[in-house]
């Protein structure tokens, strides 16, 4: 009964009945199923002809002569993955050997779950182009790429455009682009999509070319290689971390839910193909996770897709008898994949931690991060948290970078970023309307051209990072905002289920959400008391170690709003607090389960309000130290004043 029900969660009615007959009577069972979903109108609704009927017949003396048929409305297989082919797939390989070995019983669930698992997890039949559509499409193919080198030969024509010629020829561009991008989308003309992408990459070049600081210090990069060689230093550490780390991790199911779609990597180059329909799969999740990983397999020579899809409503047992469950090499490459990103996300928390204060904050920062258990444990496993991990990093470096001096081309960067964080987990995205906010307040207080230029850039965040998110993402492209929505409210949705399903993850609101952040930053997941663990046990103290990353992380908070205060709201300071505590303000809200992974952008957080206090605390050591030299030296007289001074 409970498999026959979850059936039903594709949406069209089905029936599962079973007939003990002879053997002879294969036509009359047909017979029946047409008559039963005709007469007892298996649909779901008057006249919507969508039902299917499934019929066993059972021959008890002779179980090799059982068999299974169907009857299917012409509806039936409109917007599912059900159809001839696939159900006909099913019952060959798997129905039917149950029933020649006389287990009816397995046999019914086998063809109860199937069904479900194909209704739901393969992809529905795409739309028809045809009429004028296809006309069109047609037309596209050999149009597009005509207008891409029209414009691209118009764009390079003028080097030295003023601001004017110039805003009018990306206005231009743009209104083109969005006009050929609905023709696309109309038509399904990938040629079309290819000259857009090829329009605007030369376009954005085009823009760095003619807004390039020609007055640049050549000899600038020399100040940074420093920088550069421990931040490479820093990644090969976490690798190599990390790496020691892959094949002791325990497995999380939640790992063969990106394996199975790691295919996205691949069929990002038919973005109007059957990966990208209308069904469970794509309303799942947002797909850079899944694409990152794809990546990182196939550079590993993986195939893909490597694993089938798991339906949580069954046990692993279920899972594994489908043939879906991931190869220990799919395995291995996809995890390999994850301590590469994590290993580069220790290099970017390094990074942001040298930008808010010096390199030994950078370093604190890095080395918090490179030794943290929750960071370890998830860049050895095949999940998205670390590639979200790693675009807010970089999302909070451009909020840095554009504050210290706003530009389109830093502008573009940060919401590309935030749009991209977006694609793999949700919130990043909703980091970007506060944004607007930030902007009108620019505008409103600093007057200034500068100022006016920045307020602008900020309020044009949340469109940059919209349009990043859909472009990334096929399935969206049908209905951007609808399908937008339709997505948080399920990802909502999927976390009031999970409460449901583990009460005992229950937080009850924010403040508790905060608390439990604190708890693991001090007992669970934390980086010093990971260390004085290790100290106590080595020196045979039999106590347990309680951390102070929170105490480091609060205090760093501190100083970051302390800095606020004193340098202004236009600071670098000033947008990369705000966004790291709107990012914190969001985790807490959002936050109805607690499991261990949901706790990873809290750990980047700390990891640069950790540089904060580390670092000001060394330039608080040099300070001191300079002074009382300097005051030595006066005070010798063997010294003289001049010298000392």
């Amino acid at each position: 009964q409970r498999d026959a029900g979850l059936a039903q969660r594709s949406g069209v009615p089905i029936m599962f009945m079973v007939l003990e007959g002879d053997g002879t009577s294969v036509g009359s069972a047909q017979q029946f199923a047409d008559q039963y979903r005709a007469d007892y109108e298996v649909e779901s609704a008057p006249g919507a002809d969508d039902g299917i009927v499934f019929v066993v017949h059972w021959v008890a003396a002779d179980p090799a002569q059982s068999t299974v048929v169907y009857s299917a409305g012409e509806s039936a297989f409109n917007s599912t993955g059900l159809n001839d082919e696939s159900i006909s797939g099913y019952l060959e390989e798997h129905v039917q050997p149950w029933l020649d070995n006389n287990q009816l019983f397995e046999a019914n669930a086998f063809l109860m779950r199937f069904t479900r698992y194909t209704s739901l997890y393969e992809p529905p039949p795409m739309r028809e182009i045809t009429g004028v559509a296809k006309v069109v499409q047609q037309a596209l193919t050999i149009a597009a790429p005509i207008l891409m080198a029209g414009a691209i030969l118009g764009t390079w024509r003028d080097r030295t455009p003023d601001d004017r010629r110039r805003w009018r020829i990306v206005s231009f561009t743009l209104y083109g682009a969005l006009i050929m991008g609905g023709l696309s989308i109309w038509t399904h003309s990938l040629v079309s999509v290819l000259s857009i992408i090829g329009t605007l990459v030369s376009l954005a070049v085009w823009c760095l070319w003619v807004t390039r600081d020609r007055d640049r210090e050549r000899g600038a990069w020399r100040r940074i290689m420093p920088d550069v060689v421990i931040a490479a230093i820093v990644i090969v550490v976490s690798f190599t971390i990390n790496m020691g780390q892959v094949d002791v991790t325990s497995v999380d199911r939640d790992e063969t839910r990106w394996i199975s779609r790691a295919h996205y990597a691949i069929e990002l180059t038919d973005p109007f193909g059957p990966t990208w329909q209308d069904y469970a799969v794509t309303v799942g999740q947002p797909p850079l996770g899944s694409i990152a990983i794809g990546i990182g397999m196939v550079l590993q020579n993986q195939d893909l897709p490597a694993a089938g899809v798991w339906d949580y409503q069954y046990d692993e047992n279920w899972y594994r008898a489908t043939g879906g469950y991931p190869p220990d090499e799919a395995m291995d490459a996809a995890r390999n994949t994850n301590a590469v990103i994590g290993a580069f996300a220790t290099g970017a928390a390094f990074v942001l931690g040298r930008l808010l204060t010096n390199r030994i904050g950078g370093i604190a920062a890095a080395a918090f991060l490179a030794w943290h258990p929750l960071h370890i444990v998830l860049s050895t496993q095949a999940l998205s948290d670390e590639t979200f991990a790693l675009l807010l990093l970089l999302a909070l470096i451009a909020a840095w970078q554009f504050a210290a001096k706003p530009t389109w081309a830093r502008a573009i960067a940060l919401g590309v970023l935030l749009g991209l964080g977006g694609a793999t987990k949700l919130t990043p995205l909703l980091l970007a309307p506060p944004l607007v906010i930030y902007g009108f307040i620019r505008l409103y207080f600093d007057r200034t051209p500068d100022g006016k230029r920045a307020g602008w850039m900020l309020i044009a965040q949340p469109f940059i990072a919209f349009a990043t998110f859909i472009a990334i993402y096929p399935w969206t492209w049908i209905n951007p905002f609808e399908r937008a929505w339709r997505l948080f409210s399920f990802r909502a949705e999927e976390m009031d289920a999970q409460t449901s399903a583990w009460p005992n993850a229950l937080t009850e609101g924010p403040f508790d959400a905060l608390a439990r952040f604190g708890d693991k930053l001090t007992n669970t997941h934390s980086t010093s008391q990971k260390a004085f663990q290790h100290f106590y046990d080595w020196v045979g103290i039999e106590r347990t170690a309680v951390g102070i990353d929170l105490v480091l992380a609060a205090a760093g908070g501190v100083i970051l709003l302390w800095i606020v205060a004193r340098k202004g709201l236009w600071a670098p300071h000033a947008l990369v607090a705000c966004l790291l505590f709107g990012e914190l303000v969001m985790l807490a809200v959002g936050m109805k389960a607690d499991f261990y992974r949901y706790h990873l952008p809290v750990v980047m957080i700390a990891s640069a309000c950790i540089a904060m206090s580390v670092g000001t605390a060394w330039d608080a050591f040099l300070e001191f130290y300079r002074r009382r030299t300097t005051n030595s030296k006066v005070s010798n007289p063997s010294i003289p004043a001049e010298v000392a001074t």
